[in-house]
C-alpha cells in the first residue's frame, strides 16, 4: 500500500492519519517503511576477483593450510569453477577445473542412480559460525526442480576426514563442561591480571570481557592482543626486541596453565556434545583437496557419538572413544593468540 510514497510522503501521512481510525496498525505500516528507508545497505557478500596466481593456494604446499584468507580464495575458486575455467589457458588452472568436474560427475551420478537424472546443478557458498559446511550443491530434474542438495565440507590438504587437524570447532566451550568455574571466568579471575600487568595495560572490566572473549578480536581485549603478537615469531608485527618475546612466552606460559586447571577440575558433558556433534555433522558431506585430487566423503554417525572419556592428554586435550571404537580428541585451545582472543574446542 505504502511502497510507492517518497519517504517525505509517509513522514507527512504519518501526521495525518495520528488521529484516525485505525492509526496504530496504520503507523506501525508507514513506520515500518520509513525504516527502510533509513537502513544502510549491507554487503554481506563482497564479490572477489580471482587472479591467475591464486592457483597456487592449491597446488603451493608451502602456503599455511589453516589461514582463514587462503581457505576462503579456496572456497571462492570452488564456487567460481562452476561457471567455468576463469584462466583456460593456464595448465594448472585446467587440471583443477577438470578435477572439480570429476567431483561433481561423482555426485552427479549419485543423485540420478539413486532420484532422477541429472541436467542442472547450482551451488552456493554458506559456511560462518552460523553454519557448519561451506557450501550446498543442488541437482536438478529436466523440468528444473530440485530433487536433491548436498551439504558440503572443503577440507585443503587431506585425502581423508581422519588426516584433517579439525572438522568441527564448538564456540563457548564450557557449556560442554561439568564445572564450578567457567573456563572464561577461570581465566579473567586467576590469570589476565598477572597478564595486563606483565604487558603493563589495565585488566578490562569481567562483564565486557566476558561479553567480548568470544569474538577474533575482542575490543577490551586489543592492547593485549598487540604485545602478544610483537613477541610471535610467526606475526607479521614480530619485532625480535627481548621484552616483546618474553610477554609472548608468559601469556603462552599462562594459557597452559589455565587450560591445565580448567581440565583437571572438569568433566566432559558427553550427552552436551553429541547433541551437538549430531545437530552439526548430520547430512554433511567432505570435499577434500589432497593428493591434487578432490575427494568425497560421508562420515558414519558413529564416528562422532562419544561413548566414555578415555583420559586428557597432554593437559590440553580430552580423549574419547566413539561408538565405532575410533578414538576422538578434543582440543582447548586458543584461536586467536593464547590468552587473547577466543577459547574454543578444536575435534579431529
Amino acid at each position: 500500500m505504502y511502497k510507492s510514497l517518497t519517504i517525505g510522503e509517509l513522514q507527512s501521512l504519518e501526521t495525518l492519519e495520528m488521529s484516525g481510525k485505525n492509526r496504530k496498525t496504520i503507523i506501525k505500516h508507514i513506520n515500518s517503511r520509513i525504516n527502510s528507508f533509513n537502513k544502510k545497505p549491507t554487503n554481506s557478500i563482497v564479490e572477489k576477483t580471482l587472479k591467475e596466481s591464486d592457483i597456487e593456494f592449491f597446488y603451493n604446499h608451502q602456503i599455511k593450510s589453516c589461514n582463514d584468507e587462503c581457505n576462503k580464495t579456496r572456497e571462492y575458486i570452488i564456487k567460481t569453477l562452476a561457471d567455468g575455467n576463469p584462466y583456460p589457458d593456464n595448465h594448472q588452472w585446467i587440471k583443477l577445473h577438470d578435477k572439480y568436474n570429476l567431483f561433481i560427475d561423482k555426485l552427479k551420478s549419485q543423485v540420478s542412480n539413486t532420484h532422477q537424472p541429472v541436467c542442472d546443478y547450482k551451488i552456493k557458498t554458506k559456511g560462518g559460525r552460523r553454519y557448519h559446511y561451506d557450501f550446498i550443491i543442488m541437482f536438478y530434474n529436466a523440468s528444473n526442480t530440485l530433487i536433491k542438495e548436498y551439504k558440503i565440507e572443503f577440507k585443503n590438504n587431506a585425502c581423508n576426514v581422519n588426516d584433517c587437524p579439525q572438522y568441527v570447532s564448538p564456540m563457548k566451550l564450557s557449556k560442554y563442561f561439568e564445572c564450578e568455574k567457567t573456563y572464561e571466568e577461570l581465566f579473567y579471575d586467576e590469570y589476565l591480571q598477572s597478564i595486563c600487568s606483565q604487558v603493563n595495560h589495565n585488566i578490562p572490566d569481567k562483564t565486557i570481557y566476558l561479553k567480548q572473549i568470544h569474538g577474533n578480536n575482542p575490543k577490551c581485549m586489543i592492547p593485549v592482543k598487540e604485545s602478544y603478537y610483537k613477541g610471535a615469531k610467526q606475526s607479521s608485527k614480530y619485532t625480535g626486541l627481548e621484552e616483546d618475546i618474553k610477554n609472548y612466552n608468559f601469556m603462552k606460559e599462562k594459557s597452559k596453565e589455565s587450560i591445565k586447571k580448567f581440565l583437571e577440575g572438569s568433566q566432559l558433558k558427553i550427552s552436551e556434545m553429541n547433541k551437538y556433534l549430531i545437530d552439526s555433522q548430520k547430512d554433511k558431506k567432505y570435499m577434500l583437496w589432497g593428493n591434487n585430487e578432490f575427494h568425497y566423503q560421508e562420515v558414519d554417525s558413529d564416528d562422532y557419538t562419544i561413548e566414555k572419556v578415555l583420559m586428557i592428554k597432554k593437559n590440553h586435550t580430552v580423549v574419547c572413544l566413539t561408538k565405532s571404537n575410533k578414538e576422538m580428541n578434543i582440543l582447548l585451545r586458543w584461536k586467536n593468540g593464547n590468552g587473547v582472543a577466543f577459547p574454543a574446542l578444536q575435534i579431529s
